[in-house]
């Protein structure tokens, strides 16, 4: 489908023409909250040493126009080990009007990313993608979860075991259906 630009009347400069648009159309882009934008605002580095699946902090919230509207999340997350042949697992989760956010299979983009932990500075930034129907015109919050493959060792997101250098952000579009 070739792009189109909407071209709204003048006389909609102060309104959204959304039925107008074709399905497509970027309606809104909104960014994420990291720990320290947050408030009451918390430390960026997020320190975790538990095999279930852990909030870290990192979310983006949107409220879509329409509950056909589908929602594009990007960004990336950094992640590092306190050990050897480390790995992390992480996955967006959704949570819709308030709810805890929660595992969606349908458009889960569970990651593994092993870091090599030569040294206390091993530190690893892979990309997000997803793309959600979540059927609401109610605010919905997306955030990272993460997980050690073992309680014993620690997993971090946005630091190494010694250096906080990481950037874990999230931007959510709506996309109209």
């Amino acid at each position: 489908m070739p792009i189109q630009r909407a071209k709204p009347r003048l006389v909609d400069l102060d309104q959204t023409p959304l039925t107008t648009m074709p399905a497509g159309t970027v309606l809104q882009v909104v960014n994420g909250v990291t720990p320290t934008t947050a408030t009451p605002a918390q430390t960026s580095e997020v320190s975790i040493n538990n095999t279930t699946p852990q909030a870290t902090g990192f979310y983006v919230l949107i409220t879509p126009s329409s509950t056909s509207s589908k929602i594009f999340i990007g960004g990336r997350v950094s992640a590092g080990v306190n050990y050897s042949s480390g790995e992390v697992y992480w996955d967006i989760y959704r949570g819709i009007d308030g709810a805890t956010p929660s595992y969606v299979s349908a458009s889960s983009v569970q990651t593994n990313v092993s870091t090599d932990y030569s040294n206390a500075w091993s530190l690893k930034s892979m990309p997000v993608q997803m793309l959600d129907s979540p059927n609401t015109t109610s605010q919905v919050r997306y955030e990272v979860y993460a997980r050690s493959h073992s309680s014993s060792y620690y997993v971090y997101i946005n630091k190494s075991a010694s250096l906080t250098y990481g950037v874990t952000n999230l931007i959510a579009m709506e996309i109209k259906g």
